[in-house]
């Protein structure tokens, strides 16, 4: 009975066994691969398939063999060539699932983005809608996972051009994962790529709770292979790039959130070369490009970088002829992108940093405009960049130190420190030698003017600081000196304008505040050179692009008054600025000005230019002394002393103006065209005295001529009508000079006072006043009036001088001693109604005196002597007996021989030829009277007036 027993067990257990056997391999299998193709595809909506599936009940070891999910374009989306899962038996005695191992080989999955930005898993992760279990995870272990020969592929068909990267020979290896809570397993992950890129992913995975420490590896990824996704914010190509990557991280979740850590980090990216979509040159490119030990904290919210380096970068600004950047064009505005992510990136803007140290070296920029006139092409180069302990925490400040070249002997140093928080800078700059030439380009947009050469210097200080985003200083100070400096007029190609050095010392700018102050200004032999072209133009106005001169000068001289600045605003609302100079000198300046406007050229110099303002000021109490030196045509000195200051909005001047023994010559070619004569010779004198004070100016202008001569007549057509010759006859005394004395006053915001305009009126006006009222200026050097030196004025009739008039002529005898120069021209008419009695009356007189006439009559008057005449010679006439009778009043007795004269043209012609004569004699016979300075207006008929005067009348020529 027991051996029955026992053998019934038997049987019942091998038909238990081979029941489990026949089960264990054959109906599991069938049942798990039906399940799986029945359930997998309902719930996966893609079609799967299962080549074979494995079952050992003895090991509970289960193996998939070739599954495979068709996506829905019909492409693999994951499959496996086996998965083979090695359950522990003794899980059925303990929590938890453990496995042994889990065995994934050649596994295959790809991520797919479709044009619309939908991802190829999207419908397999959306929410479900009671998906609100929270139940704890369930105590899992596997004791080894390897998958070997993965192959991971990604695509995207959003981008512009659809992308494509494959990962192969990817292996993943991990022991003891698990649920348990604080427990982590070991971890390994290599990949390849088909470019030879190298990565690795090494640590502990610790699932509960989920964290993630250890160490990555990417080595030589290529950059250009990511380039359609650079492509929705940059309009260019990365060209070549080797990017590596190795840190130590720390990743997980925790109360806090989520946890990320990472150190020992370093970043390389070499070979990088950046260009835009349309061209071949490189925007951006650089040799090498590391970080160096860097780590960085979430929660913390900050990063430290060990030290930062870069070596060969060039750089290339390039504008188009269009005026298209190129950095413009690298750059798609967000609103003008497809963007990849939207919404907030969650970097929180306040994370701490610190860079110990940057150091980029052997770089060059390169800056191309070809939008330019002249299109520009200048390159400097940056031998190092160097900042240290950069950082938006600590209070210690950054030093900063960048070296510069213009590639010929220029050199720029720049040094500071800093803080970024609060944003300030202490900074220092030093530049020698610095060559402007290449800047031409530039400037010539703005100015016809060629910088053929000039070095720029500076040594100066800098310092800026913000306090709570709003600026608290910003100071400058130092120096500055341009030198060797040499320009020239783009269109003639001729020197416009050199110097030596230009130098600007002791320079304190406070930017806040609105203070200017600089200790000295000197100016070393400079050379200024002032054309007037033949067209004429002024080679100051030719700089200027003819759309910025305009037409014509009533822009500068209209008067109208200068628009606002700003709309509602005026010039007097800016709050200005507040400016001191100690001292401006210049030493040995020369001004060299060429007319060739006129024929022959006129060319002027003025040289040996020295002297000083001091203490120039905006303060409008202040007196700034001036002091300056110069010599015209090389032998005339000319000075300026006084007071000026043009620094502010009220300018204020007292100054003495002194020329000497100016040859005026070389200004002949401008009296033969606007004088109308030639000149023979002259020296200018000026004696002038200028104040300007609230804005008014009152002058005193002395000008003295030496020896100013005309020559003949030049007839040019663009003469003056005014009588300068006349003029300049009566100004010239006996020595030969000419002393003028012009004052001159106005209001400087008159918009009619134009002091040019000013001088050339008042000369305009004594001309005219000369030429219309010459005896005016003689009688005040008589000292007599005008009227009694113009006309000499006889008894009717007769051609005698009176003594009167001898007074009169040796008064204008005296002026015209002072005025040698001036000509005399005697002219007489004669008024009928007052003459022809007068001479009938000297004809009859003539008549009867040879025969009546005694001796004795010379005592008497001439009156009586003439009464007693016709007397004699009308009782001569009557009979004895008559002249007992009473004879008739004298009237009668004249009447009765006046009937027999007459009276004729021809007499009385001859009176006015008398009277001239008579005038011309007594001149010339007085001493310094010239007879050829006194000449007789000859008259063949009578010219009459109806002036009830008996004069001859003096006109100057």
């Amino acid at each position: 009975m027991k051996k029955q027993t026992q053998k019934r067990i038997l049987i019942s257990t091998a038909i238990l066994l081979i029941l489990y056997t026949g089960l264990g391999f054959f109906l599991v299998p069938w049942i798990m691969k039906s399940q799986m193709l029945k359930h997998l595809p309902e719930f996966l909506d893609r079609e799967v398939t299962v080549e074979k599936v494995k079952f050992n009940p003895f090991t509970l070891t289960t193996r998939l063999e070739q599954l495979r999910v068709t996506d829905l374009d019909g492409e693999p989306m994951v499959a496996f060539a086996s998965l083979t899962v090695n359950f522990q038996s003794i899980s059925l005695f303990q929590k938890g699932f453990t496995f042994k191992q889990i065995h994934l080989q050649e596994p295959y999955g790809r991520i797919k983005r479709d044009a619309v930005g939908v991802l190829n898993f999207a419908d397999l992760i959306s929410p479900k809608e009671n998906d609100t279990d929270e139940t704890a995870l369930p105590i899992i272990r596997i004791e080894q996972f390897l998958l070997e020969r993965g192959t991971f592929v990604a695509e995207d068909e959003m981008l512009e051009s659809p992308y494509r990267k494959e990962v192969r020979e990817i292996t993943f290896g991990i022991d003891n994962l698990t649920t348990e809570p604080d427990k982590s397993g070991g971890f390994v992950f290599t990949a390849a790529s088909e470019e030879a890129e190298a990565f690795s992913w090494t640590g502990e995975l610790t699932l509960n709770p989920l964290s993630v420490r250890g160490q990555i590896l990417i080595e030589s990824l290529e950059l250009p292979r990511f380039r359609p996704y650079k492509e929705p914010f940059l309009g260019g190509r990365i060209e070549e790039g080797l990017l590596s990557i190795q840190l130590d991280y720390l990743a997980g979740l925790s109360e806090e959130g989520l946890v990320l850590q990472v150190g020992n980090g370093s970043l390389s990216l070499n070979g990088f070369s950046f260009k835009t979509v349309d061209t071949e040159e490189a925007l951006v490119a650089w040799e090498r490009f590391s970080v160096q030990g860097f780590e960085g904290d979430l929660q913390a919210g900050r990063v430290d970088v060990a030290s930062v380096m870069m070596d060969g970068m060039s750089v290339v600004a390039h504008r188009d002829e269009e005026g298209g950047l190129n950095f413009l064009k690298a750059y798609i505005p967000p609103g003008e992108r497809d963007d990849l992510t939207s919404g907030d990136s969650g970097l929180d803007p306040e994370w701490g940093f610190l860079v110990n140290s940057i150091n980029v070296s052997d770089t060059s920029i390169r800056l191309i405009d070809e939008s330019l006139t002249v299109p520009a092409d200048v390159k400097v180069s940056l031998p190092l960049v160097q900042v240290l302990w950069f950082s938006n925490e600590s209070e210690r400040p950054y030093e900063f130190t960048l070296l510069a070249s213009d590639g010929q002997e220029g050199d720029l140093r720049l040094t500071g420190k800093g803080t970024t928080s609060p944003l300030a800078g202490q900074y220092q700059v030093e530049l020698a030698g610095w060559d402007l030439s290449p800047l031409n380009p530039f400037l010539q947009e703005f100015l016809n003017l060629e910088i053929v050469s000039g070095l720029l210097s500076m040594d100066s200080r800098m310092e800026v600081r913000f306090n709570e985003g709003v600026a608290d200083t910003a100071t400058f100070s130092g120096g500055i000196s341009l030198r060797d400096f040499q320009s020239r007029e783009t269109r003639e190609k001729e020197s416009f304008v050199s110097w030596q050095d230009f130098s600007l010392r002791g320079i304190e700018v406070d930017l806040l505040a609105g203070q200017l102050a600089i200790d000295s200004i000197d100016y070393l032999n400079p050379v200024i050179q002032v054309k007037i072209l033949e067209d004429g133009s002024n080679s100051f106005l030719s700089l200027l692009p003819p759309e910025d001169i305009g037409e014509g000068d009533e822009g500068a001289d209209s008067g109208e008054p200068v628009e606002e600045l700003a709309e509602g605003g005026s010039a007097e609302d800016s709050p200005g600025v507040r400016m001191e100079i100690g001292t401006f000198a210049i030493a040995n300046g020369q001004i060299v000005f060429t007319d060739l406007q006129q024929s022959p050229a006129v060319n002027l110099t003025m040289d040996k230019i020295d002297g000083s303002i001091k203490g120039l000021s905006s303060d409008k109490s202040t007196r700034p002394s001036i002091n300056m030196e110069m010599n015209i045509m090389g032998m005339a000195p000319l000075t300026i002393e006084g007071n000026l200051n043009l620094l502010t909005d009220e300018p204020f001047a007292d100054l003495a103006i002194l020329l000497r023994g100016l040859e005026m010559t070389p200004f002949a070619p401008y009296f033969s065209r606007y004088v109308g004569y030639h000149l023979d010779r002259g020296l200018l004198n000026l004696d002038l005295k200028y104040q300007v004070e609230e804005r008014l100016l009152q002058s005193e202008n002395v000008v003295l001529i030496n020896q100013l001569t005309l020559g003949q007549r030049s007839g040019s057509p663009d003469a003056t009508t005014l009588p300068v010759a006349l003029a300049i006859s009566l100004l010239k005394d006996s020595a030969g000079d000419i002393k003028v004395d012009l004052p001159i006053q106005g209001n400087l915001d008159d918009p009619e006072f134009r002091i040019g305009r000013v001088i050339t009126r008042v000369i305009s006006n004594l001309i005219v006043r000369l030429a219309s009222s010459p005896f005016n200026l003689l009688a005040s050097l008589a000292n007599t009036s005008a009227e009694d030196l113009q006309r000499v004025t006889f008894s009717p009739g007769r051609h005698v001088l009176t003594e009167a008039a001898q007074a009169n002529l040796e008064a204008l005898a005296t002026a015209m001693r002072e005025r040698p120069g001036i000509r005399l021209e005697i002219s007489a008419s004669i008024d009928p109604s007052v003459e022809t009695s007068a001479v009938r009356r000297m004809k009859l007189a003539e008549k009867l005196r040879p025969e009546f006439g005694r001796e004795e009559d010379v005592t008497l008057q001439e009156a009586e002597s003439y009464q007693a005449l016709v007397e004699r010679a009308y009782r001569s006439q009557l009979a004895f007996a008559d002249r007992l009778k009473e004879l008739p009043p004298f009237r009668e007795k004249e009447e009765f021989f006046l009937e027999t004269i007459t009276v004729d043209n021809s007499d009385l012609n001859q009176l006015a030829i008398q009277r001239k004569q008579a005038v011309r004699n007594y001149l010339v016979r007085l001493d310094g009277i010239e007879p050829e300075r006194v000449l007789v207006i000859a008259s063949e008929t009578l010219e009459t007036v109806d002036s009830g005067t008996s004069q001859a009348d003096l006109s100057i020529r």
